[in-house]
Parts: C-alpha cells; sequence; structure tokens
C-alpha cells in the first residue's frame, strides 16, 4: 500500500512539473557581451499574465522558455514596452509556441501555437556575440462571459526605436551587434 501511494505522489509531482514554466532568466542590464554565447531579443508589451516562447534548438532538442517581462513572481507593474533579452548557446533555434503562466508559482495557464494565431514557426540562428531580434510583440486579452482568451499580436519596429532601446536598456550591446529577424524592422 505504501509502494502505491509513493507511486501517485511522485506520479502526481511529475505532472505538476511538467505543467510549470521555468523561464531563462533575463541579460542583466549592466552586462557585458560575452562572445561564448549568443542573444535573444524582443520588445513585449500588454498583459497581466507572464508570459513566454518557448524555444527549442533544433540540433539538441533542449527547450527554453523566454519571457516576456522581467518582472515575475507578483503582480506585474509591466512598462508600455519593455526590450527583454536572454542568452543562450549559439545554434539554430525555432519557436512555434507561447505560453501564459500564472503569476504566483508559474503553473502554465495557457499554451498556443503561434500557427492558432495566425503566425507560422519562428527560426533563427543564434551566432556568437550577437543578438537576434525577433521583433515587437504585444498580448491581447479578451473576456467572454467567464472566459479569458489571450492572443499574440507583431508589431513593426522603427530602427530608430530599437537603437534607442538598446542604447537605454543594454548599453553595452550595441545595435550593431544585432541581426533582426526579417520584416521585424523598418528603417
Amino acid at each position: 500500500m505504501k509502494q502505491v501511494i509513493r507511486r501517485a505522489i511522485l506520479c502526481l509531482a511529475v505532472l505538476a512539473l511538467g505543467a510549470c514554466v521555468t523561464p531563462v532568466p533575463m541579460v542583466s542590464q549592466h552586462a557585458q557581451p560575452n562572445e561564448a554565447m549568443g542573444y535573444v531579443a524582443g520588445i513585449f508589451y500588454g498583459g497581466s499574465y507572464n508570459y513566454a516562447f518557448r524555444l527549442r534548438n533544433t540540433s539538441t532538442n533542449v527547450q527554453v522558455y523566454m519571457p516576456f517581462f522581467e518582472k515575475n513572481g507578483h503582480l506585474l507593474q509591466v512598462e508600455p514596452e519593455q526590450l527583454n533579452m536572454i542568452a543562450l548557446p549559439p545554434g539554430s533555434y525555432e519557436i512555434t509556441e507561447w505560453v501564459t503562466y500564472a503569476v504566483i508559482g508559474n503553473d502554465r495557464v495557457t499554451r498556443k501555437r503561434l500557427d492558432q494565431d495566425g503566425h507560422g514557426t519562428i527560426n533563427f540562428v543564434i551566432k556568437p556575440g550577437r543578438v537576434v531580434y525577433l521583433g515587437k510583440f504585444g498580448i491581447v486579452e479578451t473576456y467572454g462571459g467567464f472566459e479569458r482568451r489571450f492572443g499574440l499580436r507583431p508589431k513593426l519596429t522603427q530602427a530608430a526605436e530599437l537603437d534607442w532601446a538598446f542604447q537605454h536598456t543594454y548599453p553595452a550591446f550595441s545595435i550593431d551587434r544585432v541581426d533582426a529577424m526579417r520584416g521585424a524592422v523598418r528603417n
């Protein structure tokens, strides 16, 4: 009987961990570029939950979550738009989905494929010492009865806006280190 209870507890623990989101820590705004790592950045806005892209290294199949907002673990007081960046090993990556997760405890609330929102998979290569800029993304929350729905809305970034964002958020990462995704930035 004890063994059955232990197995049940183990199964519940595994299920609970599978439903949690563990985001990769943001790069400090005072960090210096590390030539052995690559970087992924985006400008994010909107929402009252935590959000993250799920990134998968296509060679190693390692999956990580890139949080949209730095503040985590308490009610969010999000800036209107926030440039955030994470460090990852160089390699080929893809984003096929994004998640919402609870403010306290990081329990996954929803998981949505990008193609559900009319977007395709985002594929990119992270190079050592370089930054891949994914683009600007906003969260749209709608309510219907007792249900809350979440949507993802991409927005074009002006080149001058991106340059300003890097100068003020990550001053050690000059704009000449940034490789923007096709169609994410307008000159």
